[in-house]
């Protein structure tokens, strides 16, 4: 054992002992769509950042076009815009006939030509501002692209421009504009559209109890849904009196320091002190209402409040589970929130039980591609996390498409299952036509849990007739029908755990009850950083599962029922009964995977010791305990403001979850939050224990505690699962069967054969 180890040596020791076995791994893409949470710098956002995938972006054959999301927030007015554009072309294009041209919303804004002689282009592109709209404009990159005067192959392999993604980029200079905001403008005012980052502060007149601390969480989950994919950092601080009382709604209140927008939360006679008179006496139910900020009339505040704490919660839920405009009108007392009941799993796009579901039920819309274009129609869907099938089980397709006539013969649809491929509908129906119910199979194993993407990616191609044949490309169409279908065969709910990538992916396992009724989040701490904290981290896990959780549990004590639990908090304030089982001692213990990268086998205490447990209902697999023993390191070493995230059984609840999120201080804590809600970190956090550190840009994580069952599934399920973990015992029983099977056979011929001797016998006997 090793004493008083340095906390500054805490994080060397980590990466020294994870270097072979905790995986950095790179950041993963987020949104198509989405931009990052911030203004854009002075050299401008990397086009990456609104690109689904990493990698340059590659204009093929003589028509090539890619073209991606701009948005812009109605909140905000352009002042300047620019994009650098840095790319490569083929160096067998023809001068003459190849140029590349910017687009606009449709407009061209520039035309640069592609030389073989100069094939890298370095241009500063000014994009008119009257082009750009409030929403999400649309940027494209559109090449012509010729090798020969004459006779040419349009689908040419030569024939390409590639854009450098990472260093070209986009610099938007941006002003927010003064507002007179009423409760409909919140859809803009909370758009995933905006530049100037999601960030929100939520204010109370005291530091918030259990039902204060429910109903932040609630406004929390409400603001980050309509940020959709942007993440949102909430921050907690406390009402403060203003210095001299000025004019407006609120203008008792200090707003001298506030991050950005901000909420007003609490009931009314706490809030009377920082309110217009004649706003609190409107106040007569569960109370919304939006203001300007005093002294600033370009953010606003959001007052929710009532006369008790349920009519509090009440106007909380309003702003959560609004999804329409609400009236234009700036305050708004509400009666009553009727929440629908939704079953166990539901929410947007996901498919939650068997059955056949329309592509327009998950979001998708007709849509059609033309020419030698390569553009994918895309189909995001979600699946339970802990959705268990045989191995032989498929989801199927039926897609209903049209196809033109007279294409080549080797045009095709490549089906791509989160980048990658499976599966091919060829396009060789000369004459064209409609096609309806064309059924493909995928197999359900190579889904992945929660959010999956079915790329369609139709490959078009012209009849080839000659040397110098006159092409034709206007016959080359394709068009997908949101009338197509996916089916979910019988499925159960039945998984491992602990596993951080499944929580990362949809929030698993405390999120199947849709209303997060089966969720406690538990605070070690009563400091308003730690407060933020567990408000950041609930939206995003409500944005992971599209519909705020209005049930779950907040409190600074140990949940008093069955519930699966959050736990965030100082390490040094984390109760120690909630710490037995954990993987790792945070500030006391490392506990380490040895040679991970090496294949050593478990010691078995033997068959009959498995086989026992298996058959009384505890199912031992492979699974359950590391392939390699673990290394214990006792010393007081520190995390170093590095974010501890853990999973694991709650030592209290019976077989619920408890995942644990620490740090060694407060403000590291709230700052670590507030990183791992961004794709990058997010994104791949997996194992049972992961660790973001402030200066990298991956995450380390391992997988070093036992684990445990989730769900159930029958008998003839549950021995498919078994024997998939231990096919050596299914060739061992097949063996046995067998043998068994020949000593039976062997035993009834050997009956048959004395039998009829004896009857043989007995006829030739003499009477």
């Amino acid at each position: 054992m090793m004493r008083a180890l340095p906390r500054r040596l805490a994080p060397f020791l980590f990466a020294l002992l994870c270097g072979p076995l905790a995986l950095a791994t790179e950041p993963a893409a987020g949104d198509a769509s989405a931009p990052k949470a911030a203004a854009a710098a002075p050299g401008g956002l990397p086009l990456s950042s609104f690109l689904p995938t990493q990698g340059p972006l590659r204009l093929q054959g003589a028509e090539g076009r890619v073209e991606f999301s701009l948005p812009i927030s109605a909140r905000e007015s352009v002042q300047y815009a620019q994009l650098r554009l840095v790319a490569t072309n083929s160096v067998s294009l023809l001068a003459e006939r190849s140029q590349l041209a910017v687009q606009l919303n449709g407009s061209t804004v520039v035309q640069l030509p592609l030389s073989p002689r100069q094939p890298e282009i370095v241009a500063d592109i000014r994009l008119p501002v009257a082009l750009l709209k409030p929403g999400y404009n649309t940027l494209s990159f559109v090449a012509a692209q010729h090798y020969t005067m004459q006779c040419e192959d349009p689908a040419a392999p030569e024939l390409w421009t590639e854009i450098d993604t990472t260093r070209s980029t986009l610099r938007l200079d941006t002003a927010l504009k003064p507002i007179n905001p009423t409760l409909a403008d919140l859809a803009d005012l909370l758009a995933p559209t905006q530049w100037s980052g999601g960030a929100l502060t939520v204010v109370t007149p005291g530091q918030p109890q259990p039902a204060l601390l429910a109903a932040g969480g609630i406004v929390a989950q409400g603001a980050a849904l309509r940020l959709r994919y942007q993440p949102l950092t909430v921050r907690h601080t406390l009402a403060k009196p203003a210095a001299t009382r000025g004019g407006g709604a609120v203008p008792g209140l200090d707003t001298r320091g506030l991050r950005g927008d901000a909420v007003l939360l609490g009931n009314a006679t706490a809030l009377r002190p920082y309110l217009a008179p004649e706003t609190a006496a409107r106040i007569k139910g569960a109370f919304l209402a939006i203001y300007p900020m005093p002294n600033d009339a370009r953010r606003f505040v959001v007052v929710v409040s009532g006369r008790t704490d349920e009519e509090v919660a009440t106007a909380a839920s309003a702003f959560a589970w609004q999804s329409t405009p609400f009236p234009r009108q700036a305050e708004m007392n509400i009666g009553a929130v009727r929440a629908p009941e939704l079953p166990d799993y539901a929410a947007g796009g996901r498919i939650a039980r068997p059955g056949s579901y329309r592509f327009s039920d998950l979001g998708f819309t007709t849509r059609s591609v033309e020419g030698t274009r390569t553009d994918a129609l895309t189909l995001n869907m979600s699946l339970p996390a802990d959705t268990y099938a045989p191995e032989d089980a498929y989801i199927e397709l039926a897609l209903d498409f049209a196809q033109g006539a007279g294409m080549g013969g080797n045009s095709v649809v490549n089906i791509f299952l989160n980048g990658h491929f499976q599966q091919v509908v060829p396009l060789d129906e000369g004459r064209g036509g409609l096609m309806q119910r064309y059924r493909v199979r995928i197999p359900l194993r190579d889904f992945r849990p929660g959010a999956n993407t079915l790329n369609f990616v139709p490959r078009l191609t012209p009849t080839s007739a000659g040397a110098c044949a006159n092409y034709q490309t206007g016959n080359l169409q394709f068009t997908l029908f949101d009338s197509s279908l996916i089916t979910l065969p019988q499925v159960f709910h039945f998984t491992l755990l602990p596993d951080l990538q499944r929580f990362a992916l949809s929030g698993f396992p405390y999120t199947v009850r849709s209303n997060g009724e089966h969720l406690a989040v538990w605070l070690a701490g009563h400091d308003s950083d730690t407060v933020s904290a567990a408000w950041t981290l609930m939206g995003k896990l409500a944005q992971r599962k599209s519909m705020p959780l209005t049930r779950v549990r907040y409190g600074y004590e140990r949940p008093a029922d069955d519930r699966h639990t959050l736990l965030l908090g100082v390490s040094s304030q984390l109760p120690k009964d909630a710490l037995k089982g954990a993987p790792w001692l945070p500030g006391q213990r490392f506990t380490q995977l040895a040679l991970s990268n090496q294949a050593v086998p478990v010691s078995d205490p033997g068959w009959w010791s498995g086989t026992w447990s298996w058959l009384s209902g505890g199912l031992r697999t492979s699974l359950d305990t590391s392939k390699v023993g673990p290394v214990v390191i006792d010393g007081d070493a520190g995390l170093d403001s590095q974010l501890l995230a853990m999973q694991y059984r709650a030592p209290f609840a019976g077989k619920r979850t408890l995942t644990v999120f620490t740090s060694d201080s407060a403000s590291a804590l709230r700052d670590g939050i507030a990183r791992l809600i961004e794709p990058r970190y997010w994104d791949n956090l997996q194992g049972d224990v992961s660790l973001i550190s402030p200066d990298r840009t991956t995450v380390s994580w391992q997988q070093v505690g036992a684990r445990y069952e989730y769900g159930g599934i029958g008998l003839r399920e549950r021995l498919g699962f078994y024997f998939s973990q231990h096919p050596w015992l299914w060739f061992a029983v097949t063996v046995v069967l067998l043998a068994l099977l020949a000593m039976v056979v062997a035993g009834l011929v050997r009956l048959f054969r004395v039998r009829a001797h004896r009857n043989v016998a007995e006829q030739q006997e003499p009477r």
